[in-house]
This record gives structure tokens, C-alpha cells and sequence, in this order.
């Protein structure tokens, strides 16, 4: 069992990560998406201001007129057999499209050697751009730095890969999605309790996401943790109910909470939760319209998911990779602004792409800056 230990240091602690400085645990969610959209405005700001450099003078992005060009991209994905995936890659088939751009895709099927492998077999094919989709950075790295080394620019996307030249390091908020769903756990706790945590490591995001569990842990003296485990498979959601069934039979009646740090552990822990007539609520992390119709459902126990408009995320990476291809300026680290979904305020009738409109009106000019859209002028 781990017990949430008190300490009051928790401001210093977040300090140490600029994404959640000035954050305090009774910051309301509109302020916390409020700092986040501040902070990717002056790096979109930036990318639309910047210069680049034509027959060695200096003009402003916003003057430039681009010709189109053939374009190839490609996406290398660690797996693509999850709704978040495909939300993902239809924002990416979508935006290509739209700028005449050829789109190759690879997907691992959660193979990470299979992942360098295809990524390598992407770089002969010499596309423009390539954006690297999850995966093991140490045993990314040596073929990202080929790929640089040959003139192709690289955007990595929810993987951290730090090498000279990289382009753009593209992802979630994943700080303020964990700290989003783990404060709404607490209060609708009351602060105290067993709960369960699904988590698995080696993946950025859900490293990042624990980190906050840790800052989290001293700030609950009362809560406790009696079963973690995780693991990220092409058969997380079935192994994930097993799993949760046998800690459900093993705390038949004192847990009070379940954290999953991925919406697929979450599908996987609310399927046992039902099996078993069970009233246990669950928060995660991630959004998908599986998700939210589960969440919707009568008797779900699925209470809330913080996540990002994942089809934008998907158009933005992509609006990065044109810009790349055509020498334009592109932020160098970039984070897509989240909010937290419950199962009060969960769409009925609309899509999450326009849910998220409405809680981010300005998300649809993510990266769209006035030389990218001469292009779609054509």
C-alpha cells in the first residue's frame, strides 16, 4: 500500500517544471487551460512573426507568398489500433490533403524494434518531413539523426528525442492532464480513500503523467494507493479488465477510486467495474468518442477524462510539417492546450473536434500562418 504523505512544498515542486509554474492545487481548470493557451500563443505568435531567409535577406513570414511544391510526409507510428490513433491520423490525412502534401504512414503494432526498422525504411524513401509518433527515444535516436543528417526535417509527436536539429518537439500537455484528472478524483473523494492506479512506463507521456501523481501523493495524507499496474499491449483493454476484476475481488469493498493514466486502461477498468456491479468511479487521461460514449452511458461509473482535441492535434503537426517542408518557420517545442471532460458537461450531439471549439475558439489557427495559407490559395 502507498499512502499520500502532506507536505507544503507542492509550489515549489511544481515550479520545477515550467509547464506548471505558478499552478497551486486550487487553480480553477479554466485558469490552468487559460496559462496553457497563453503559453502556445507566444509560440505560435513567434512561429508567424519569425523571418526566413530568401537569397540571404530577412522577410516576414506573414508577406510570404509559397508556390506549391511536391511534398511527401511521413508518420511513423508505435501503434495506431486505438480511437485516439485514428483521430489523430484522420487530422493528418485531412490536412495533407488539403495542401497537395503525399502521406506515407507505418504503424508497429506496438513493436518498438519494428518502429526503427520502418523508420529507417522511411528515410530511404527521402520524404520531406517526418513526424515520429510515440516510440523508444534512445532507440529512435540514431535513425532521427540519420534522417537529419540527409536534409529531411523531423517533428516528433508525444516522444521526447533531444538531438541537434530536430525541428519540432510536438505534444499534450501532459502535466496539466494529469493534474486536471487527479484534482477532480480528490474532490469528488473528499480527499481521502483507496483508489487503484493504471499506469504503465517508458512512455513519455505517461512518465510525465506519474510525475504529478508523485507531486500529488504529498498532498493527500489520507488517500492511498493499494494496487498499481499497466502494460501497453495490442490487448491492454482485455488484460486491463482481468487485471482490475482481480483487484476488485481483492478489495471487495474499500476502494474508492480508480486513476488510469491512459483512456485504454480506463476502458479496461470500467468493463471489469460493470462485470462486477461495482460502483467505483474512474478518471484517465485521453479523449475519444468511445470514451465519451461510454462515460455517457446509464450506470457508467467513468466520471471524467482530461484530454486534448486530438483531430487538431493531428491538423497542427501536420501544418508544422508543411511549413518545414517549405523552409517556414516552425516552433521548436509546442503544446497542445487540454481540458477536463465529465460526465456532466460530455457532449451529446456534437463531435469532441467541435466540443473543444467551443472551449478553444482559437484552436483552429494553430500553425496556420499566412504563408501556409497562400498555399491552400492554389
Amino acid at each position: 500500500m502507498r499512502t499520500f504523505g502532506k507536505s507544503t512544498g507542492l509550489g515549489m515542486v511544481l515550479g520545477l517544471s515550467l509547464l506548471l509554474a505558478g499552478c497551486s492545487l486550487q487553480q480553477s481548470v479554466n485558469g490552468t487551460q487559460d496559462a496553457t493557451a497563453q503559453q502556445n500563443a507566444v509560440a505560435a505568435g513567434a512561429a508567424a512573426n519569425a523571418t526566413t531567409s530568401t537569397d540571404s535577406q530577412s522577410t516576414p513570414s506573414s508577406s510570404v507568398v509559397l508556390e506549391k511544391k511536391p511534398t511527401k510526409i511521413a508518420v511513423v507510428s508505435e501503434y495506431t489500433d486505438d480511437e485516439w490513433s485514428a483521430q489523430f491520423l484522420s487530422g493528418i490525412r485531412a490536412t495533407a490533403s488539403a495542401f497537395g502534401a503525399t502521406l506515407i504512414t507505418t504503424d508497429a503494432q506496438h513493436n518498438r524494434e519494428q518502429m526503427v526498422s520502418q523508420l529507417d525504411a522511411v528515410i530511404q524513401q527521402k520524404p520531406n518531413v517526418i513526424i515520429v509518433n510515440h516510440g523508444d527515444a534512445d532507440a529512435l535516436k540514431p535513425e532521427v539523426e540519420k534522417a537529419i543528417a540527409q536534409g529531411i526535417k523531423v517533428i516528433t509527436s508525444d516522444v521526447t528525442i533531444n538531438v541537434p536539429g530536430l525541428t519540432s518537439q510536438l505534444g499534450q500537455d501532459d502535466y496539466d492532464l494529469a493534474l486536471l484528472s487527479i484534482e477532480k478524483m480528490a474532490e469528488d473523494i473528499n480527499g481521502q480513500g483507496n483508489i487503484v492506479v493504471i499506469w504503465v512506463g517508458g512512455y513519455a507521456p505517461m512518465d510525465k503523467r506519474m510525475k504529478i501523481l508523485k507531486v500529488m501523493e504529498s498532498e493527500y495524507p489520507d488517500i492511498h494507493v493499494v494496487a498499481q499496474f499497466g502494460d501497453a499491449t495490442n490487448t491492454t483493454i482485455s488484460d486491463t479488465m482481468s487485471r482490475m476484476e482481480a483487484v476488485l475481488r481483492a478489495h471487495p469493498n474499500d476502494i474508492k477510486a480508480v486513476w488510469a493514466s491512459w483512456d485504454q486502461f480506463a476502458l479496461g477498468a470500467e468493463q471489469a467495474i460493470q462485470a462486477l456491479h461495482r460502483t467505483v468511479p474512474v478518471y484517465s487521461i485521453d479523449l475519444s468518442t468511445q470514451d465519451v460514449a461510454k462515460m455517457r452511458q446509464s450506470g457508467s461509473t467513468w466520471m471524467a477524462s482530461a484530454g486534448t482535441d486530438v483531430y487538431q492535434y493531428g491538423v497542427v503537426a501536420t501544418r508544422f510539417a508543411v511549413a518545414a517542408a517549405y523552409d517556414q518557420p516552425v516552433p521548436r517545442y509546442y503544446l497542445l492546450p487540454g481540458a477536463l471532460m465529465t460526465k456532466d458537461n460530455a457532449p451529446t450531439n456534437e463531435s469532441i473536434h467541435a466540443w473543444f471549439e467551443k472551449a478553444y475558439p482559437d484552436q483552429n489557427n494553430i500553425g496556420l500562418t499566412p504563408a501556409l495559407q497562400s498555399l491552400l490559395k492554389h
